[in-house]
C-alpha cells in the first residue's frame, strides 16, 4: 500500500467503524426476516476486519489520478466495494448488503458534504444561490475537481444540467467488478447519495443516465422553484 492508502485507513477505520455501527448494527440478519436475528457487535467487528484486508487488496489496483479528491473518492470506491463483497461473502442477500453498506455510507457522507455547505451558508441566505454554490464547490474545487472528471454545466428554463462525461469512480468499478457488480454496486451506494444530497442543500436531483450503468453521460439536475443562473463550464 502506498503512504495514502495507509494514512486513509488510519483516519477513517474509527470513522468507518461508528458508521456501520450505527447504520447496521441492530438491523434484521434477514431482510423482514426477524426469526433470523438482528446484527451483533461482534458480527460487524468480523465484517470490518475482513473488509479492511479486502481493501488492501482493491488498493493496490486503484490507478493514479492526478487530483487529490479525486484519490480520496476512489479509496472510497475500494471500500465500499471491499465491504458489500464481505457482506455478501458472509450470507447477506446481495441487494440487502448494497442497501446496509448504503447506509452506512451516507453517515459518512452527509457529514463530510455538510463542511462546504456551512461555508456556503455564511456567504448567501437565498436558496437558488445556495444550492449553486454548494455545487460548484464540490463539483469544481473538491472532490470532484476538473483535472480527474470531465464534466459541463448547461442551463435549462428549470435551473442547471451538470453533465459528467469521465467518472474515475465508476471506470474503477467497472475495473474490479463484473458489469452487473459495477452496476449495482455503483449505483446502489454513491450515486444513490446524490438524491438526499441535493435536498441536503435545499434541492431536488433528477437523472435520466449514469455513465455505470452504460449512459453516455452522468446528468445531474438540480431543480428549484427559484430558477438558477449556472453558467457553463468545459472540461479542457
Amino acid at each position: 500500500m502506498t503512504h495514502g492508502q495507509r494514512l486513509f485507513r488510519v483516519l477513517f477505520r474509527p470513522v468507518v467503524r461508528a458508521a456501520a455501527m450505527r447504520a447496521i448494527l441492530g438491523r434484521n440478519r434477514v431482510r423482514g426476516e426477524m426469526a433470523k436475528g438482528r446484527f451483533t457487535r461482534a458480527e460487524i467487528h468480523a465484517l470490518l476486519t475482513d473488509t479492511w484486508t479486502r481493501f488492501e487488496k482493491h488498493a493496490a489496483e486503484i490507478p493514479h489520478e492526478r487530483s487529490a479528491g479525486a484519490r480520496l473518492w476512489l479509496l472510497n470506491g475500494a471500500l465500499i466495494i471491499s465491504a458489500i463483497q464481505s457482506a455478501i461473502d458472509r450470507g447477506v442477500e446481495r441487494a440487502y448488503a448494497i442497501e446496509l453498506v448504503g447506509d452506512a455510507a451516507w453517515i459518512i457522507y452527509r457529514r463530510f458534504m455538510a463542511v462546504p455547505d456551512a461555508v456556503v451558508r455564511l456567504t448567501t441566505r437565498d436558496p437558488a444561490k445556495r444550492l449553486e454554490r454548494d455545487t460548484h464547490l464540490i463539483m469544481d474545487v473538491f472532490p470532484f475537481g476538473p483535472k480527474s472528471y470531465c464534466k459541463r454545466w448547461i442551463d435549462s428554463d428549470r435551473g442547471g444540467v451538470f453533465l459528467v462525461t469521465r467518472c474515475p469512480y465508476q471506470e474503477l468499478h467497472h475495473k474490479l467488478l463484473s458489469p452487473e457488480d459495477a452496476r449495482d454496486f455503483c449505483q446502489g451506494t454513491a450515486c444513490n447519495l446524490d438524491y438526499p444530497l441535493a435536498e441536503m442543500w435545499g434541492g431536488q436531483l433528477e437523472r435520466s443516465q449514469t455513465l455505470v450503468s452504460g449512459g453516455r453521460y452522468c446528468d445531474f439536475r438540480y431543480v428549484r422553484a427559484d430558477r438558477m443562473n449556472l453558467k457553463e463550464t468545459k472540461c479542457p
